[in-house]
């Protein structure tokens, strides 16, 4: 076996563990010009939207409340220090919002913690 083929065969595993990384992460880690937001429930219903159809954001502190107004859906997510997560969604950086329990607010108190997402259908 050459050597040449002993670091091809290692940069493989660095690429397929640089992808793997990238499937795990929360936030776009490189520039593309296709970007997808992916809304995650407890019972592992998933739905994602293109952020090109992102018409409008509004962040309701008061109410501890995003909403995201997208051509054919309003997305309302609800939870606690969101502040945060509504400037990335300013800059179209999270791929994932995940919905939580409750009761595990506390053990985030730096991060967002979202804990309802409804969708409701603009187009029948």
């Amino acid at each position: 076996m050459s050597q040449r083929f002993r670091f091809k065969l290692n940069e493989k595993d660095v690429n397929k563990a640089e992808q793997e990384e990238t499937e795990k992460s929360e936030t776009h880690l490189t520039e593309s010009p296709v970007r997808n937001l992916c809304f995650v429930w407890p019972n592992g219903k998933k739905k994602f939207l293109n952020y090109a159809y992102l018409v409008s954001g509004e962040y309701l502190p008061e109410e501890n409340l995003i909403k995201l107004a997208f051509t054919s859906e309003t997305i309302l997510i609800k939870g606690e220090r969101l502040e945060g997560l509504f400037e990335q969604l300013l800059d179209h950086e999270p791929r994932r919002i995940v919905c939580g329990d409750a009761r595990y607010n506390a053990l985030d108190a730096i991060e967002a913690s979202v804990n309802e997402i409804i969708i409701t259908n603009i187009v029948n």
